[in-house]
Order: C-alpha cells, then structure tokens, then sequence
C-alpha cells in the first residue's frame, strides 16, 4: 500500500502543477474526456475507450487517497451490495 501512496504522490508532483497541468488539459482534449467515444466500429470503439482510460487513471490518481480505486481486473467498485 506504501507504494501505491508513494506513486499518486509522484503523479500529483508531475500533472498539478505549471507545466504538468497544461499537458493535462491537453491529453483530455485529445483522449476523448470531453466528448462521446461512441463508433460504429467496435474495434476503433474499444481503442477509443482506452485511450480515455489512461486520463480517467492519471485523473484517479491525482484525486488523493479515497478515489474509489479497485484492483485491476476485478470487476466490482468499493461499494457493498444491497
């Protein structure tokens, strides 16, 4: 867990401050945050789709400790079911 603290602080130090929060506000226009993913084409779809996932990531990453994170690959939020 000291890792993962470790690591969002160096995405914090990189993308909140000068420099790094231009080419934030960059990659978010030019990786789909602002706008539909939406293809006919499923293929180019989930291409798309990945692109946006790495800036929702970096974006995770910046938002601190409680961002809702879930180990990759098992399908389930924080959330308790009802």
């Amino acid at each position: 867990m000291e890792e993962v603290k470790k690591l969002r602080l160096k995405y914090q130090q990189v993308f909140t401050q000068g420099t790094g929060e231009e080419l934030l506000e960059d990659l978010e226009l030019r990786f789909h945050i602002h706008n539909t993913t939406m293809d006919e084409n499923n293929n180019n779809l989930a291409f798309l789709e990945g692109q946006r996932s790495v800036i929702l990531f970096i974006k995770n990453m910046l938002k601190g400790e409680k961002n809702g994170r879930r180990k990759p690959g098992s399908g389930t939020t924080n959330r308790k079911s009802v």
